[in-house]
């Protein structure tokens, strides 16, 4: 894939095309780390997403205890053709 290097400002901006966006979940503002690998002529530019950028399930969901979940809210009755089940909470077990 080929692609131009433009002026922007005092500094220069790498274009990346839409599909390369797709093909990596890349959003406009999402925060990248940049770096150089390699020495010499075979150097390259590493783009990768910042890792605070980055979630996953299983981290988020280990961070709920006692102390911070919340109980059920209630967002009133029904409308048109939504059925909710209650379902009762989960509660953290202390390891």
């Amino acid at each position: 894939m080929k692609t131009k290097i433009s002026r922007w400002g005092n500094s220069y901006a790498l274009r990346l095309p839409k599909a390369l966006m797709s093909d990596f979940h890349l959003q406009k503002d999402t925060v990248v780390t940049m770096s150089k690998v390699g020495l010499g002529k075979t150097s390259f530019i590493k783009i990768v997403p910042h890792p605070e950028n980055q979630y996953d399930l299983a981290t988020m969901l280990a961070g709920i205890t006692d102390v911070n979940i919340h109980g059920a809210v209630d967002w009133g009755s029904d409308v048109g053709r939504e059925q909710w089940a209650y379902v009762k909470p989960m509660t953290h077990k202390k390891k």
